[in-house]
């Protein structure tokens, strides 16, 4: 891992896990922590970002986008 997620509870982890397991490479970094405790995660490839804000009990939404562009929902790999 390029970052240390144990700031992350252990679902938050499970999801970092999930995601890095598909082995897209590209620089992995954590961003804010809000209120209820959900962490944003950013991917950083190669023309490409992901993000992927992760609620404490592991549930996530994801976004992508390409160099310049806009935010999308989802991410494809």
């Amino acid at each position: 891992m390029a970052f240390d997620i144990s700031a992350l509870n252990p679902k938050q982890q499970e999801v970092v896990a999930f995601w890095q397991g598909y082995n897209v490479p590209g620089e992995w970094r954590l961003g804010a922590t809000d209120e209820r405790g959900a962490t944003e995660v950013f991917m950083k490839g190669d023309g490409f970002e992901w993000s992927i804000l992760i609620e404490p009990n592991g549930e996530m939404a994801t976004q992508e986008r390409r160099d310049g562009g806009e935010w999308e929902t989802g991410i494809e790999i």
